[in-house]
């Protein structure tokens, strides 16, 4: 199996801005380049106890019926009904088959094996018992149910039965030949007579086949010829065949060797089996397709007619139930039938009748996959297979046949510069191009380039530079790689090793390794001459498989022992480092889908991946993800998709799931909010990317991103506005992801919405001025009459002096109002004025005033002046006021009397 290219990474990536993605995960193996391969089953045995029923057996160790032996159709009951597979793992054949009715077949094999079947129409009712161990038994023949008589080969013995279906026990072997022979044809009448023909040119003749050793005689009629097989229709004739042409007739076989008559009918060519219908009608079969027949059989050379009928088809066995059918089985699987075995070649005709349709792997080598939504491989039979969804398991892949049948070709290598252009390559020297690789087989043209040299691999940076690099050092150009044979610059860089592999990561940087671990590069790959390429000698102790440069600032092999090779200057020799990741299996290929994200494949079913390809041994991964199968290429065109093929026919897609993060929740209203959150989709498309959200719980209701964020290798921020919810209400979320690599949920966050508000307003109305205040607090008027409260709030309204009553909001009388506030509410409080209460008379202090003084006093607080005595007094001047009634201070009703006391003098 060759070296595989492993291409399709993105081109032009630039490793400063790669990120490193998530884990990788794969898939199960799915049976995705599989193909119906037909394989013939050589007829080596036929029988017909009548003209409505013939039994076959073949080469793989099966054995098939027909009730109709001329028939187009496949014969049926295609089963192993014998030991099945044998030492080694080889198919057991059934070499020899007789049925001495419909009611009894029986079939030998190489494994000293008796099949019988009393229904052998019926594939289940076949039985196997061994009487000849570990000999192979090459014929057998039952001329009535109570005797059958078979021949081994190389020990010249004789296996006799007279209850065929008794099992092993039932069976006798006998030698009859003590210097050995095989008995390749055995013709039994039940007169009796019976009589074979062996390796030695001999006929065995018994009339008591199951009297033993001394009943057996044996008689040279051939030299030393091998004497193929012998058919006798009656005691008084039987035709043998042997190897170079001749037949060997006798009207009396036991009469020693004067009775037998050699006469070459066939040139040299070696007739394989004969049978006689009658005396009046023999055919027989030869290795070239010939039948050779005669209705006098005894007339010598000139009595037989040579009919090419089955030409190259090389039957090996025929049978004729009567003169009017005869059927032959080949080893191209075909009955080779005639109602007239007399007539020329247009009166036999074949039918494939015991071929074997296997589901079986067309080996691909190879995968590039130029965008997570095309995938491209190739494989052993010239197919390419395509999928557009290469994550959606085997049904999403399409195969079509585009490069000549198997095993003439074999397509060792694609690279696809982008969804309109790939280039295969194959061991004939030709290049496969199309520009709609989906297109089926009609979409691809074959180009040969390279003379018949086997193009290892092929690299296509762009549209304008495709290089295939060959088996004997060559590299073939082409800046028109669909233009057809003279696009192509032919030379030779590297004498005559193979170079195994090819990576472009732009048009001015070429990357080759070969088979005895020297890398070649070229800066001006497109120049095409032999030039233009430097050889960096001794690179790996292995010869490379594979390589894989993401950019000209990165290039990352892998070779035969299981060694990562990689540099960051790959035109550098001392630049190349080296670790050992896979002694055991041998690396086969690797691609690289940025500078963080290798991933290589291995011989034993294992992929190793490493975001750190430059680095040591520890940086790689392994994984087994596929038994001990051997993987032939893998193709990674983002850090979030690989797609990995293996030779039994299985492709596993591995994908990283988008890194999701949710973010905060902004703008947030009554009923609205806005929801943020960033996603990184790890190269892959994001086909759903929403929020979340609820009450309890982030489920409940969906909302999309604004907008899809791509398929990038960042992180980028999505939003999302939501409406319809709740006031005053604490909700949950989350933000939503999903990609062809999985579906990522980021962390519960909580938002609350703001509460819905209802304004109270108050307004003063009347000729009065007074206040009204709240429970709770807010309302304050005159100072403060509007004030907001949270829906359902009950708010208690209080009014002062000279309030006479309510207005609105459901408030009445002159006491204090509640309001419940559903809805914003205005209430009016009417006020009327009042006259200010007559002012008190407030007793002034007149003691020692004079009379007019004191008057004036009272008068000005609002008292008036009542009784006035006269008293003499010592101490109190004349006119002076000695004493005063009420006391000084008294609060009285307005105008109320004050009486004094004014002094006379002494």
């Amino acid at each position: 199996m060759g070296a595989v290219v492993l291409l399709g990474v993105p081109l032009g990536a630039s490793a400063a801005s790669a990120t490193a993605g998530g884990v990788l995960s794969w898939s199960a193996p799915a049976k995705f380049d599989f193909g119906d391969h037909l394989y013939p089953h050589a007829i080596t045995g036929l029988a017909c106890p009548s003209t409505t029923l013939c039994v076959a057996a073949d080469a793989a160790g099966s054995i098939v019926s027909s009730t109709d032996p001329t028939s187009a159709l496949p014969w049926t009951g295609e089963t192993i009904v014998g030991n099945g597979l044998g030492n080694g793992g080889q198919v057991v054949q059934i070499a020899g088959i007789s049925c001495a009715s419909t009611t009894l077949c029986v079939a030998v094999d190489q494994l000293g094996d008796v099949i019988t079947s009393t229904t052998p129409t019926d594939s289940s009712s076949w039985s196997v018992a061994t009487v000849d161990a570990d000999r192979n038994i090459f014929s057998v023949s039952c001329p009535s149910t109570t005797l059958c008589v078979a021949g081994d080969n190389n020990f010249g013995d004789v296996i006799t039965s007279t209850d065929p279906t008794g099992g092993a026990n039932a069976w006798t072997v006998t030698n009859i030949e003590p210097g050995g022979g095989t008995i390749f044809g055995m013709s039994c009448l039940s007169t009796p007579l019976c009589v074979g023909s062996d390796s030695n040119g001999d006929v065995v003749t018994s009339t008591n086949p199951t009297g033993g050793a001394g009943a057996w005689t044996v008689t040279n009629v051939d030299s030393s010829n091998f004497v193929t097989g012998v058919s006798c229709p009656s005691t008084t004739l039987c035709v043998a065949v042997d190897e170079v042409g001749n037949v060997i007739t006798s009207t009396n076989p036991t009469g020693g060797a004067g009775a037998w008559t050699v006469a070459n009918v066939d040139g040299t060519n070696r007739f394989d089996d004969v049978h006689c219908a009658s005396t009046s009608l023999c055919v027989a079969v030869d290795q070239n397709g010939t039948f050779v027949f005669a209705t006098n059989p005894t007339g010598g050379a000139g009595a037989w007619t040579v009919v090419d009928a089955d030409a190259g088809n090389n039957p090996e066995t025929i049978f004729c139930p009567s003169t009017a059918l005869c059927v032959a089985g080949d080893a191209a699987g075909n009955a080779v039938t005639a109602t007239d075995p007399t007539g020329d070649a247009s009166a036999w005709t074949a039918n494939a009748v015991d071929t074997q349709t296997i589901n079986e792997s067309n080996g691909p080598n190879g995968v590039s996959c130029p965008s997570p939504s095309l995938c491209v491989a190739v494989d052993d039979r010239g197919n390419v297979v395509t999928s557009t969804n290469p994550t959606g398991g085997a049904a999403a892949w399409t195969v079509a046949n585009v490069d000549g049948p198997f095993p003439d070709i074999r397509m060792l290598g694609v690279s696809c510069a982008s969804a309109s252009l790939c280039i295969a390559v194959d061991t004939g020297g030709n290049v496969i191009t199309t520009t709609n690789p989906t297109g089926g087989a009609p979409a691809w043209a074959d180009t040969n380039v390279d003379g018949f040299n086997e193009i290892m691999g092929i690299s296509c940076p762009t549209a304008t530079l495709c290089l295939a690099v060959d088996e004997f050092g060559n590299v073939v150009t082409s800046t028109d790689p669909t233009g057809g044979p003279s696009k192509w610059k032919f030379a030779n860089i590297d004498t005559t090793n193979t170079i195994q592999t090819v990576s472009c990561p732009s048009a001015s940087l070429c990357v080759a390794g070969d088979q005895n671990g020297n890398i070649l590069f070229s800066d001006t790959p497109a120049g095409g001459t032999a030039g233009d390429w430097t050889t960096l000698p001794s690179i790996s102790p292995g010869g490379f498989n594979s390589i894989s440069c993401p950019s000209v600032s990165l290039c990352v092999a892998v070779d035969t022992n299981g060694n990562v090779l990689s540099s960051i200057d790959p035109v550098t020799a001392s630049s190349w480092h080296i670790v050992s990741v896979d002694v055991s299996n041998g690396l086969f290929g690797v691609s690289c889908a940025s500078a963080s994200r290798c991933v290589a494949v291995d011989a034993g079913g294992n992929v190793l991946t490493s975001d750190n390809p430059t680095g040591d041994a520890s940086a790689w991964s392994t994984t087994n993800v596929d038994g001990d199968n051997v993987f032939t290429g893998v193709s990674c065109p983002s850090i979030g998709l690989c797609v990995a093929v293996e030779f039994d026919g299985f492709v596993l897609a591995a994908t990283t799931a988008p890194s999701a993060t949710t973010g905060s929740a902004g703008s947030i209203g009554q009923t609205t909010a806005t929801l943020a959150g960033t996603v990184n989709p790890n190269g892959l498309a994001v086909s759903d990317c929403h929020f979340s959200y609820g009450i309890g719980s982030p489920a409940g209701t969906n909302v999309p991103c604004s907008s899809l964020p791509g398929s990038g290798r960042s992180d980028v921020p999505v939003s999302a506005s939501v409406s319809g919810l709740t006031p005053g209400t604490a909700y949950q979320f989350r933000f939503v992801a999903r990609t062809a690599g999985g579906t990522t949920f980021g962390a519960v966050h909580t938002f609350t919405t703001m509460a819905d508000m209802h304004t109270l307003t108050v307004t003063e109305m009347g000729t009065g001025v007074g206040t009204v205040t709240s429970s709770p607090a807010g309302i304050n008027c005159p100072t403060s009459c509007a004030h907001s409260f949270t829906h359902g709030t009950s708010v208690t309204l209080t009014a002062s002096a000279g309030f006479t009553g309510w207005s609105g909001g459901g408030c009445s009388g002159t006491g204090s109002c509640t309001v419940v506030l559903n809805t914003d509410t205005a209430v009016t409080a009417f006020f009327s004025h009042s006259p200010p209460p007559a002012p008190k008379c407030v007793v002034p202090k007149v003691k020692g005033k004079t009379l007019p003084a004191a008057k004036r006093a009272i008068k000005s607080r609002h008292c008036s002046v009542g009784k006035i005595k006269r008293a003499s007094s010592r101490k109190v001047k004349k006119g002076h006021v000695i004493s005063q009634k009420p006391r000084p201070g008294s609060r009285l009703k307005r105008g109320a009397k004050v009486n004094l006391v004014v002094s006379r003098g002494r």
